[in-house]
């Protein structure tokens, strides 16, 4: 789900109108039986191609093309999450339900943790969120200052194993959580570091270092 609303929505359109696409879409070449026609499909990239359409660019645009197996469809998905987590605005429920689809294909909890590098602990938390009711997720989603990862995870997975549990200790959790003096300085600093990594074509390897960086400091 892209939020054309959010600030960080708003800096990526404003840094593609002025130094263009830094990083090419992901998009899986499908071609037809007969092989008479094709379809090109964003596999990751969905923020950039949102954008490129919002600023009316998507006549043209650079793709990586790939093919992928189709009896490995796995690939696929691991490919596209693989991508998102990477970027800012990807929530804890997204993750988990790409999480739970790679289950479906036949990805171990060892395959994720390896992957992408989590503690098997952490991969177990995600798991247990894929398989919430709707509603519940729903509300996490909706509410990521109140509900982020940590919280979810610590104050609210850890601590209750009910369905019936979590879902009053959520509720608990935005009725009585005070506003986060430090979101608007947070939001600021993710504006600054999308912006120095699009100017300075920083690779996935660097940015993911920087980014664990931030977030261990706090």
């Amino acid at each position: 789900k892209v939020d054309e609303q959010s600030s960080e929505f708003t800096k990526l359109c404003e840094s593609i109108k002025k130094f263009g696409l830094m990083k090419n879409i992901v998009a899986e070449l499908q071609v037809s039986p007969r092989e008479d026609s094709y379809e090109l499909i964003c596999v990751a990239g969905h923020r950039r191609l949102m954008a490129l359409k919002k600023l009316g660019l998507e006549e043209r645009m650079p793709c990586l093309l790939k093919s992928y197996d189709e009896d490995k469809n796995g690939d696929r998905v691991g490919a596209a999450l693989s991508e998102n987590l990477t970027r800012e605005g990807l929530g804890c429920v997204d993750i988990a339900n790409g999480y739970k689809e790679l289950k479906k294909y036949g990805w171990s909890d060892e395959d994720l943790v390896k992957h992408f590098e989590k503690n098997k602990k952490t991969i177990v938390q995600y798991l247990r969120l894929s398989e919430l009711p709707d509603d519940i997720k729903i509300i996490i989603r909706q509410q990521p200052e109140k509900l982020s990862t940590r919280v979810v995870f610590r104050e609210i997975l850890a601590k209750h194993s009910t369905v019936g549990e979590i879902r009053k200790a959520v509720n608990r959790r935005i009725e009585t959580q005070k506003p986060d003096i430090n979101r608007g300085k947070n939001t600021k600093i993710k504006i600054q570091l999308d912006t120095f990594f699009e100017k300075e074509s920083i690779s996935e390897e660097i940015k993911n270092i920087v980014i664990r960086a931030f977030k261990f400091t706090g």
